[in-house]
């Protein structure tokens, strides 16, 4: 659940999926990128 209060769905996961396998991307090593909706959370 997102800081709206939303639930995500494949559409949201969709445009850094097209933007990390396209061209534009090349540069990109080693990073993590977090789709979540604006919640972090740690685990104890």
């Amino acid at each position: 659940m997102s800081i709206d209060g939303g639930i995500g769905n494949i559409q949201d996961v969709t445009g850094l999926a097209l933007f990390l396998v396209s061209p534009e991307a090349r540069w990109m090593t080693g990073t993590t990128n977090y789709i979540n909706g604006g919640i972090v959370s740690t685990i104890n």
